[in-house]
């Protein structure tokens, strides 16, 4: 037999012998029970709707508002999803969660953006109003948030939306928010 042979069925009979030993123990081994724990909620496209209409209805005080998902309620944000909120025909919202990986890494470089800053998270606003609808990219948790606001579609109690300064940084935290705590599961 080589050194290697000899070494190797060395090592096989003391394994051997070891549980030999183990195994004819009058004392049983305990085995540690498997950890209790219930299975996460499985947030659902219901959970993001259910968010953007709060959001809008409360923080920004949007009214006659209704849910328009493109996707059924019962879907899983398991990959994706999306919700656009709707006065009447007219789109006034919408928010889509996608994974992002390297999100605490992303940059996004064009123009039409620009950097969020005082905010928690990593974000970039588009404001083309009043001809377009002031647009979020926004990073966190391994997410990315895509948010909509379409001003000239969204009346309040006392007339059209106009976003302040204020709103625009809350309604980034908003999307901040979802993404910490829809997109996990």
């Amino acid at each position: 037999m080589t050194g290697f042979r000899a070494a190797a069925w060395g090592a096989a009979l003391g394994i051997l012998l070891a549980l030999t030993i183990a195994c004819s123990s009058p004392e049983p081994v305990p085995v540690p029970a498997a950890p209790a724990s219930a299975a996460p909620a499985q947030h659902t496209v219901a959970d993001l709707c259910a968010a953007l209409l709060a959001y809008f209805r409360g923080d920004l005080g949007v009214v006659d508002l209704q849910p328009a998902p493109e996707h059924d309620l019962s879907t899983p944000l398991r990959i994706a999803g999306r919700c656009v909120v709707a006065a009447g025909s007219e789109r006034v919202g919408s928010i889509s969660i996608t994974p992002a990986p390297n999100a605490d890494r992303t940059e996004v470089e064009t123009p039409l953006y620009q950097r969020l800053e005082g905010v928690s998270g990593r974000g970039w606003v588009s404001d083309v109003r009043p001809y377009g609808p002031l647009t979020f990219l926004l990073y966190d948790n391994e997410s990315r948030v895509s948010l909509f606001v379409y001003e000239s579609a969204a009346r309040t109690a006392t007339g059209p939306l106009a976003l302040t300064d204020d709103q625009v940084r809350r309604t980034a935290e908003f999307g901040f928010e979802v993404a910490r705590t829809l997109a996990s599961g």
